[in-house]
């Protein structure tokens, strides 16, 4: 495989980089805290920039998968410190966990995020590079087969989606966003639920050629997803309406710089709103008026406020250095391996001690609700090791994204689908677990195939007929 002049400068400019940023971590580490937390702050913004600058110059496309998924992690793992050096006098409106936690704890779970994650953007650049030459194998099937196989799993998967969402967004109205945690719907219904924006996809795909149709399932898709955000949770919502305009401007129509600004105005009034939902989540949002008001009250930056509400994940990473090995065993892989009972239907509780143990937020928790973090659960398996296991994670990620790309520039949207299943679980996975792509992924797979069968004989039956 020949790797090309830039690629071998790109990888040396990129180990100077983790060597300077070893050095810089250990430069820093005694300084006063408060001093800390702003030249932190400012390197991981710079590490960030220079991270997605070398995946561009390696020829990994930032609109994709893995574009997505490094721009979450720092987001998600540093959001609070970045705020931090943007704005000193910064007023948090929700938990600020630099001032809370423990200053040296926290410094490692900022250092050992850090460095993982530049070993997930090393295992990237380490991938090898896509071809650049144009598939001339177009395995596109028929239009209706994609529009048939987008209407039976909407069918089987809306109604669920509707019935959660509207339970959430009144518990949440009437009791406040804490109460949406206590809701009992199965796993079964979530999972079912979820695969309603697969659905969406195949008829995004099977109305390509119809752009006034497409418009208006793009439309409505994003406009549900933003009033499901009513029940205060924002995370699947936001990753969903990622999917359908990452589908959108890949496969219907190329993306322009006149749309680029009106997305960025639209997603500013979106990011105030988000802003707004997450004042009022923990009091319960009474009227749309009140909602109003929070959106015209609001004195911080609301791309600060959205950094503010997602860099909390750094909590996560913090509790796994807390109890391992301190108060737990490491575990050394088996919560990967015990994430595969998920696939599984739980009768009778027989899976419920497995599935504990395959969740390692539930066994770090301080007894409030807290997200996870693929950085978390590598530190809670194998310490720090965890740190080369970010090479492998960039791999495996960066494969799945260029299997993407590959599907769209092919046409073979049906393979597609599938990859789709892994798009949104890992995007997810920056802060959740590993139990959360096996069980989507083979139930998501199961679905789409069994749907592709279902269509393909009701499309021979009409023929026949």
């Amino acid at each position: 495989m020949k790797i090309s002049k830039m690629k071998i400068y790109t990888l040396l400019a990129y180990f100077m980089i983790i060597i300077a940023t070893l050095i810089f971590i250990n430069i820093i580490r005694e300084y006063d805290y408060k001093i800390w937390l702003q030249y932190m702050g400012w390197y991981v913004i710079f590490h960030m920039i220079v991270s997605l600058f070398c995946l561009y110059l390696s020829k990994v496309k930032l609109f994709s998968l893995s574009g997505f998924f490094v721009g979450f992690s720092y987001i998600f793992h540093f959001g609070q410190i970045m705020i931090l050096a943007i704005s000193e006098n910064y007023q948090f409106t929700i938990l600020n966990y630099s001032r809370w936690l423990n200053s040296e704890w926290f410094k490692d779970a900022i250092e050992l995020s850090l460095l993982v994650i530049m070993m997930v953007v090393l295992g990237m650049l380490l991938s090898p590079i896509p071809s650049s030459k144009k598939s001339f194998r177009v395995l596109e099937e028929s239009d209706n087969l994609y529009k048939k196989m987008g209407w039976i799993i909407l069918i089987i998967s809306l109604p669920v989606r509707f019935i959660i969402d509207f339970q959430a967004i009144r518990t949440s109205a009437q009791a406040g966003y804490l109460a949406v945690f206590e809701l009992e719907f199965s796993g079964v219904a979530y999972q079912i639920a979820s695969f309603y924006v697969i659905g969406i996809v195949f008829l995004l795909i099977a109305y390509r050629k119809n752009i006034k149709k497409a418009n208006l399932i793009f439309i409505i898709t994003c406009a549900y997803n933003a009033i499901s955000m009513l029940s205060g949770g924002r995370g699947r919502a936001m990753i969903n309406i990622l999917l359908v305009i990452y589908i959108f401007f890949t496969v219907v129509k190329k993306i322009r710089v006149r749309q680029v600004v009106t997305f960025f105005l639209i997603g500013y009034v979106v990011i105030m709103v988000l802003n707004a939902l997450t004042t009022l989540r923990t009091e319960g949002i009474s009227s749309v008026n009140q909602l109003f008001v929070a959106i015209r009250t609001s004195e911080n930056n609301p791309f600060l406020r959205i950094l503010e509400e997602f860099g909390g994940t750094i909590y996560t990473v913090y509790q796994s250095i807390l109890y391992v090995p301190n108060q737990l065993d490491y575990s050394f892989g088996a919560t990967y391996l015990y994430s595969l009972s998920q696939i599984f239907l739980n009768f009778n509780g027989l899976l419920n001690d497995v599935g504990i143990a395959a969740s390692f937020s539930k066994n770090i928790s301080d007894g409030s609700p807290m997200g996870g973090s693929y950085i978390g659960e590598l530190y809670y398996n194998f310490g720090y090791f965890s740190i080369m296991g970010g090479l492998f994670i960039g791999v495996f990620v960066n494969k799945i994204s260029l299997k993407i790309e590959q599907c769209i520039n092919d046409c073979d949207f049906y393979k597609l689908s599938f990859y789709l299943m892994l798009f949104v679980n890992i995007i997810w996975w920056v802060r959740a677990a590993f139990m959360d792509l096996t069980r989507a992924f083979v139930w998501g797979a199961i679905l789409i195939w069994v749907t592709h069968y279902l269509a393909r004989k009701v499309i021979f039956s009409e023929k026949k007929n």
